[in-house]
């Protein structure tokens, strides 16, 4: 079971590297192959009842991870928003002013 479980990790790793491109479209193929299966159940074509019965929860189950997972590989690739504490002296509008030293 460790093994099974190691690869599986292994798959995520890979497709999380692969791209979000990818993600995206295992996502929407796996969201038309559920359209099409109820689609075609609902009109009763040949065995395309059987078939939703069969693979519908399956295909469904697909399509929300690798949805979930595209929405988190997109979310993860935005660029950062940079925010900088010390600022540049050239480009500050503040100036030091110096200090004057006064004799006695």
């Amino acid at each position: 079971m460790g093994g099974f479980l190691e690869n599986i990790g292994h798959l995520v790793a890979r497709l999380w590297q692969g791209g979000k491109a990818f993600l995206w479209g295992c996502a929407a193929a796996c969201t038309l192959v559920f359209v099409l299966l109820y689609v075609g159940s609902h009109f009763g074509l040949a065995n395309v009842a059987a078939d939703f019965s069969q693979y519908g929860l399956l295909v469904l189950v697909g399509a929300v991870v690798f949805t979930t997972l595209a929405i988190a590989r997109t979310w993860e690739a935005r660029p950062k928003k940079t925010l900088f504490f010390v600022s540049n002296e050239e480009q500050t509008v503040w100036g030091h002013a110096r200090q004057k030293l006064e004799k006695y």
